[in-house]
């Protein structure tokens, strides 16, 4: 069975994602926990040591990629449908041109983009650390989240690219059909955009179902479940997971000159998506 990917960088929304995909499959009364989300794992070493009868520890993070391609093949065979994958990697094709999310495996992908100045605010919370130190990490153009570590780690390393390249890489290639979604259009409008994810991942469309999980999935109440029961997707050394789940709120904390480097950096790509212009505009007040 073939995977449906949600494909986006870090803190763009693909959890919130999962939250709502979740709530209309269970079509409940009451919102799913957050802590039982859809989505496989496709970044499990435990899981990729198992199915290929290797070990992960004893590969380095090019030859873990050459073989993630046949490990997401036997993972999605043994799939119901409709299965949901999360992933940060950018779409990258392997030495010799094989794509490391191959059309055996994975059927389409949702492909969510977020304004990066509001990211930088974010995952500098997410991470806790500065937002300095954050919008350079996200012009790394190599790089990793769950990078190779001496201590241990369940996760495979996961290359995500700069914040450009990553983005890019999904629109950008035509191996999959794709559907782009906007945070910032979901957040206005959930109930309109989540349709449309809906329609184009073959689920049978229901209205009533789709309204009431758009209710169970609003930020409020997943803030309130967090608080209640925590939240297994944290970071350790982070207050919490879901903040304020804003739009715009950079202009609230990002300076001048954090806004100046993220265009420098990403302003082509802020363009093609029409989040240029409110940065210039920001910019040009003085």
């Amino acid at each position: 069975m073939s995977l449906i990917l949600l494909a986006s960088y870090p803190k763009s929304g693909s959890t919130w994602m999962r939250v709502l995909l979740s709530n209309y499959l269970a079509d409940n009364d009451e919102p799913v926990s957050i802590n039982a989300l859809v989505g496989v794992v496709l970044q499990s070493r435990h899981e990729f040591d198992e199915r290929l009868g290797l070990s992960s520890w004893a590969m380095t993070p090019d030859e873990i990629l050459h073989h993630r391609p046949r490990f997401h093949e036997l993972l999605a065979a043994d799939l119901e449908s409709p299965s949901f994958a999360k992933v940060h990697e950018y779409y990258l094709r392997l030495p010799g041109g094989a794509p490391l999310f191959p059309r055996a495996a994975f059927s389409s992908v949702v492909c969510i983009v977020r304004n990066p100045l509001d990211i930088a605010v974010s995952y500098a919370h997410h991470m806790q650390t500065s937002i300095d130190r954050t919008i350079e990490f996200m012009a790394e153009r190599r790089a990793m989240l769950s990078p190779p570590r001496f201590d241990g780690g369940t996760q495979l390393p996961i290359p995500i690219s700069d914040w450009s390249g990553n983005v890019s890489s999904w629109l950008n290639q035509d191996e999959l059909p794709r559907i782009l979604v906007r945070y910032e259009r979901l957040h206005a409008n959930p109930e309109a955009v989540f349709s449309e994810v809906v329609s184009f991942a073959g689920l049978p469309m229901d209205r009533e179902r789709l309204v009431k999980a758009v209710e169970n999935s609003w930020f409020q109440r997943l803030r309130e479940q967090e608080d209640r029961v925590g939240f297994q997707e944290r970071q350790p050394t982070a207050p919490n997971f879901f903040r304020k789940g804003l739009i715009g709120d950079w202009r609230n904390v990002l300076s001048r000159k954090q806004v100046q480097c993220l265009v420098e950096r990403h302003g082509p790509v802020m363009a093609e998506l029409g989040y240029l212009r409110e940065a210039e505009k920001f910019l040009a007040r003085g």
